[in-house]
């Protein structure tokens, strides 16, 4: 197994006033559902495993939101349903994935609709979260736009979203529930680079 450079980051905590969990491209959340375990509500907090490829610099491998913080011992696929059927996986397009609750989901595509109807030329991420997240550049990322952030889509409101570059970008991702002596201790976003590594 190919040794690499690695850090993990605390992003801070996330919401989730009804327990039922999202992963996704946070411009994409009208593609997805909650998945198919619910967690107690609260707070929980969010880390990120980052990994350096190459040419590429400083990466997300993997984004974690932790419900224990143990070491789990065993891991199932995330899913959630879709016209009826049991779906894996979620698909990015704007280079960003996220963790945020089902409630907040649905606040989120109502903001932001809300957004682009005051404005069809607007665009939500370089007009509101580009400077939230270059205020979270890493000093070792080479253009220092950021690569994680906490938003919070209406000042005062308690629901936010964990939002993070996903990997080297665009494609099919895949989340996974991990375990400890069959309990829920994590929910862990892969973005394909740590290959044979675990990201927990």
């Amino acid at each position: 197994m190919t040794s690499r450079l690695m850090k993990e980051v605390d992003l801070g905590s996330v919401y989730f006033p009804t327990g039922r969990v999202c992963c996704c491209d946070p411009f994409l959340s009208a593609d997805v559902a909650p998945f198919n375990y619910t967690i107690a509500p609260g707070h929980y907090p969010v880390r990120i495993t980052r990994t350096h490829v190459g040419d590429w610099g400083w990466r997300n491998a993997a984004a974690s939101m932790v419900i224990a913080d143990v070491l789990p011992d065993n891991s199932i696929c995330a899913t959630y349903l879709r016209d009826n059927e049991s779906v894996s996986g979620f698909r990015v397009e704007s280079g960003l994935a996220c963790f945020m609750d089902e409630s907040t989901r649905e606040f989120f595509s109502r903001i932001v609709a809300e957004f682009h109807n005051r404005d069809a030329k607007a665009n939500y991420y370089d007009d509101v979260l580009a400077a939230e997240f270059a205020r979270n550049a890493d000093a070792d990322e080479r253009d220092q736009l950021g690569s994680w952030n906490i938003h919070f889509p209406l000042e005062g409101d308690p629901r936010n979203i964990a939002m993070f570059a996903s990997g080297l970008g665009d494609g099919q991702y895949s989340a996974e529930w991990m375990l400890k002596n069959d309990v829920l201790c994590k929910l862990v976003a892969d973005f394909k680079i740590l290959e044979n590594d675990v990201a927990v």
